[in-house]
């Protein structure tokens, strides 16, 4: 069979050379293609990022892994108190000023400095909505941090129920002023410095408004429904929330508020009381 030379071939007119301008087009045409594919797939994924973004508050419920296989930190009990109060917990305000007490301005500033005094400190105030817990109300992230800690209470055969969670300024305010006018003391009184007796004995239990830890939102009082009959500090779920310095607390984020042996705290020690810092503060 004969060659035949390209040059004998004659070119099908729609294989005819195109002019340049219609080649810049077309390539025009492909890059911009190109680029919305590319922006399409940009737009996914940041999408993506987002959502897991709002997912967060998922994270700090910590796995079975990571409690398994991470080591948890040692606390004294100046230690716990220093945790919580340099956390920079999320979803709250500070006070522009403290909140009135009794509405004497005298008799507010003399059991201010009386709580200062014992190492009351002002607190933040949680930036709602909240989270319905257990007829309370929490911050999302310590309201799953309660669920997790209750039932690995149960799984272990104890039973813990929820006594106080958040607290307004309102509710603190009530509940501080039934105790102090419980003593007899007045305004005139206190205010005077003849009544501190009285505010002190008061102060040894409840924080004035302002002043109390409930504000954020992240702590909690607990009763131990496994025996109802002993105090707190006597009971098997205290027993089971504080062995080996407070771990099955630490396993799901949560702190004692007041420890025994810490000094200048403001109240006594409270058994009973919580605050969440999450895992990653009191893990290595």
């Amino acid at each position: 069979m004969p060659l035949i030379t390209p040059k004998l071939i004659k070119q099908p007119p729609s294989l005819k050379k195109r002019p340049v301008g219609l080649w810049l087009f077309i390539v025009a045409c492909i890059v911009v293609v190109g680029l919305f594919i590319v922006k399409l797939t940009d737009n996914k994924h940041n999408t993506a990022v987002v959502s897991t973004a709002t997912d967060v508050v998922e994270t700090v419920i910590p796995s079975e892994q990571a409690i398994a296989t991470r080591q948890l930190k040692n606390f004294t009990a100046t230690e716990f108190v220093s945790l919580y109060n340099k956390y920079a917990y999320p979803n709250v305000k500070e006070f522009d000023i403290s909140p009135p007490i009794t509405g004497d301005q005298a008799a507010d500033e003399k059991i201010r400095t009386l709580a200062v005094a014992r190492g009351y400190i002002g607190r933040s105030i949680a930036i709602p909505p909240l989270t319905d817990t257990d007829n309370y109300q929490l911050q999302e992230r310590a309201a799953l941090a309660w669920h997790e800690l209750s039932s690995a209470a149960k799984t272990d055969k104890h039973s813990i129920s929820l006594t106080a969670a958040f607290r307004t300024i309102e509710d603190q305010r009530e509940l501080f002023n039934n105790a102090l006018y419980a003593t007899g003391a007045t305004k005139a009184a206190i205010a005077a410095s003849k009544a501190d007796t009285a505010v002190n004995g008061v102060l040894n239990r409840i924080a004035v408004p302002g002043y109390t830890r409930h504000h954020s939102g992240y702590t909690v009082d607990i009763s131990c429904d496994s025996d109802p009959s002993v105090v707190f500090g006597a009971s098997s779920c205290f027993t089971w929330l504080s062995k080996n310095n407070y771990e099955n607390c630490k396993k799901y984020g949560w702190i004692p508020s007041y420890p025994k042996g810490a000094s200048q705290q403001g109240p006594e020690p409270e058994e009973w009381e919580y605050s969440w810092v999450g895992f990653e503060a009191v893990s290595e």
